[in-house]
């Protein structure tokens, strides 16, 4: 039997890894071998997504450590936007929590979130991330895109 799978001749998203910095300790994290202090240079952001854009890729997912922590998130996700590239975001979700925060992402262009939860219960949570802000992320969730 002969299967048709065909493949888009380019990529349609990129990740973008903005920080190793992070607001949990998860035990299992990758950034764990960077201290969780490596940010990457604004402009250097920007080089890269003007790449992105060369390659005709019309979406990206900024990540990190926990892209929340890179002060300039707005400013990067606005920059994606001029260059009419949509913009998501993978994150522990709790800084979305403060709504006004969550607002000023939407305003410069952030079109999409995935929160990334990292345990059922929250004395797990606790134990796991070594931070007690359960109720922030299903609070985030709860109100993403109101």
């Amino acid at each position: 039997m002969k299967k048709n799978v065909r493949f888009s001749d380019m990529p349609q998203c990129a990740w973008l890894t903005i920080n190793r910095n992070c607001n949990l300790r998860c035990e299992w994290c990758y950034a764990q071998g960077t201290k969780y202090a490596s940010e990457m240079k604004e402009d250097l952001a920007y080089k890269i997504i003007d790449i992105i854009e060369q390659f005709g890729i019309r979406h990206v997912n900024i990540i990190g450590g926990e892209p929340t922590c890179y002060n300039s998130l707005p400013l990067i996700i606005s920059y994606c936007k001029s260059k009419g590239i949509k913009t998501g975001l993978i994150t522990n979700g709790i800084k979305l929590a403060n709504n006004s925060y969550l607002k000023e992402l939407i305003q410069s262009g952030l079109e999409s979130v995935n929160i990334s939860i990292k345990a059922p219960t929250k004395e797990d949570y606790c134990e796991l991330t070594q931070n007690d802000c359960f109720e922030n992320v299903f609070e985030a969730a709860s109100t993403e895109g109101k």
